[in-house]
């Protein structure tokens, strides 16, 4: 139970993993018992929106809670936290460690053990409504794989975990509160999952505007039927999402997506020119499967349903910051959504990655980071928002992109240039390191508790800022799996 004590909990779970070893059959029951407590006690941690981090009570200790001093009523409330939060650090960390022990066996145990976690996940996970924590095993588990030699022609674990998103967003039969889920999990799986390649994060955005073009397409005209606000997104809530979604990875990937586009339009367009075509395999899909082009996006954005107007607040200032540097909605298309967006000259930020305090203060100050600030007309949420418990913390940073602004400023450019077509693996990634100096002084400064709080900010946070020196660099064997773009069913 929740109540027991965390040693107790910690005991039990690895007693069970312990059982899994001499009887291997029960292994997809207890990996489900474990993760089941995880959620229990991941969704009475509540994060609010101003940063506030409190535990889910029922209305009967919120009365008796009334009745004490503020301070002693502080102190209690802020001690249960740490409890909570400690608990479920302890089962993570177990999680993790499990899953390490399973990839210590090959690639093909650590598959096999997707497998198990998979149905979990969508029967489970998925449809817990904002789940924090307990979904970060399924990144943790794709990374991992995603570091691993393998032989086979099986796609990488983070493209099947895509793919599986995908089905779900499609599948009419499924409720459309799963659907709507199930897109947001993609959008912030493809933007913080560090190894995803470019080529992931291109199909993946692509297929989520082919179907929002084909809803468009099937809908009758919006003019007919006038609905205020409120009703027009409870409506068309799927649509919407599936928009923000899209808008989502862009402002994470976007200068990845197009570049990516662009190399494979280029590469079609010099083949076709008279190229040597006696290569059997392309090093990149048909464009036409992978549109991410400027007609689309202001086709989706300009049509009646307005769908940037419905998204997260600084979901949409971001995107159309991005769309207008990039080209991607021209200035009519900018006047037409009733938005003015400036264009200042480009120049870099250093490129630095920041640590998980310095990263969740922005998240709260509205930052696109996370939930951000502003109107969220569709309640949203993204699942892989930055992961705030202080000891497991160490697993997830290692496969983690931080937010990073994908405009980068210049004093004396302000167009993007496109670098020339060229046959990256997919599945590479920068190399990701931490200052150690930061690193030592955050370690002389950090409280041994579940909870810190950065006091200047007065932002609550469950993670460790304190990490050691991390490198990681992924190699992964390009795969001609096939196309998120290119289903037939819509």
């Amino acid at each position: 139970k929740q109540a027991m004590p965390v040693k107790y909990q910690g005991w039990y779970a690895r007693q069970c993993l312990a059982v899994v070893k001499h009887v291997p059959t029960i292994q997809a029951q207890v990996i489900e018992l474990i993760l089941d407590k995880c959620l229990e006690i991941d969704v009475e941690i509540i994060i609010n929106d101003s940063g506030e981090v409190s535990i889910e009570t029922d209305q009967g200790d919120k009365e008796e809670e009334e009745s004490n001093a503020k301070n002693k009523e502080a102190a209690e409330a802020r001690k249960t936290v740490d409890d909570m939060a400690e608990k479920l650090d302890l089962l993570m960390l177990i999680m993790f460690g499990h899953v390490n022990s399973e990839a210590s066996s090959g690639v093909d145990t650590l598959r096999r053990l997707y497998r198990i976690l998979a149905p979990v996940f969508a029967s489970s996970i998925l449809t817990t409504y904002r789940s924090k924590f307990v979904q970060f095993i399924m990144l943790y588990v794709c990374g991992l794989e995603s570091t691993m030699q393998t032989s086979s022609d099986e796609p990488n674990l983070y493209r099947q975990f895509a793919t599986k998103l995908i089905d779900i967003l499609l599948d009419p039969t499924k409720p459309a509160i799963i659907r709507q889920s199930s897109a947001c999990y993609l959008a912030s799986f493809i933007s913080r999952a560090s190894y995803v390649c470019n080529e992931t994060a291109c199909e993946s955005v692509a297929a989520l505007l082919k179907w929002a073009e084909t809803y468009i397409q099937t809908i009758s005209s919006p003019e007919e039927n006038i609905f205020d606000k409120k009703e027009q997104c409870e409506l068309h809530a799927l649509f919407y999402t599936v928009c923000q979604a899209a808008f989502y990875i862009m402002c994470f990937r976007g200068s990845e997506v197009i570049r990516h586009y662009n190399e494979a339009s280029n590469f079609f367009t010099s083949r076709a020119v008279g190229s040597d075509e006696s290569e059997v395999f392309a090093p990149f899909l048909d464009p036409e499967y992978i549109d991410v082009s400027a007609k689309r996006w202001q086709y989706i954005c300009l049509h009646p349903l307005r769908p940037l107007n419905f998204c997260l607040e600084s979901v949409r200032t971001e995107f159309l910051h991005f769309a207008s540097e990039f080209g991607l909605l021209s200035a009519d298309a900018v006047n037409k959504l009733g938005t003015s967006v400036s264009s200042p000259k480009l120049q870099r930020k250093p490129a630095r990655i920041m640590t998980a305090a310095t990263l969740e203060v922005q998240r709260r100050k509205g930052g696109v980071g996370g939930l951000g600030g502003g109107s969220n007309p569709l309640d949203s949420f993204f699942p892989f928002d930055p992961y705030l418990l202080r000891r497991s913390h160490e697993f997830v940073e290692r496969f983690y992109r931080n937010w990073e602004e994908q405009l980068v400023m210049k004093e004396e450019e302000t167009e993007i240039e496109y670098d020339a077509p060229q046959t990256e693996e997919c599945g590479s990634a920068n190399d990701v390191t931490f200052d150690n100096d930061e690193a030592e002084e955050l370690d002389e400064e950090e409280e041994d508790e579940s909870l810190h709080e950065e006091s200047d900010r007065n932002v609550e946070i469950l993670g460790n800022p304190n990490q050691p020196q991390l490198h990681a660099k992924f190699a992964i064997k390009r795969e001609r799996a096939q196309s998120f773009a290119s289903y037939g069913s819509w």
